[in-house]
């Protein structure tokens, strides 16, 4: 019997370190995503676009050498905004394909 509660304890050990480390992590990114809200906030409504608005959300852009792919000319650009990093939108598809998978929806 001390046997299964000495395991269970150093299971529970185990657990009690992987969640700890798991509610760390999640409180970081609750309190980046309020530092990028407060950046958010503060830039609501502006009348136009302006430098220290942009330096505000972006630290950096990254072009990449143009390739052609397929015959076509392809460039990456990476955009790592403040506070949250690197942003990965979904793929863009082309119109044709939008409109074909609008009207099967």
């Amino acid at each position: 019997m001390t046997q299964g509660y000495e395991k269970e304890q150093a299971e529970n050990k185990v657990k009690i370190t992987v969640l700890t480390e798991q509610i760390k992590s999640d409180v970081k990114q609750v309190d980046t995503a309020k530092v990028f809200l407060e950046i958010v906030d503060r830039t609501v409504d502006p009348e136009k676009l302006t430098e220290d608005i942009v330096r505000s959300f972006i630290d950096k852009i990254v072009v990449h050498h143009r390739q052609v792919i397929d015959g076509v000319n392809v460039q990456k650009v990476e955009i790592f905004y403040n506070v949250i990093g690197k942003f990965e939108p979904p793929p863009i598809f082309d119109s044709e394909e939008n409109q074909a998978n609008d009207e099967t929806a």
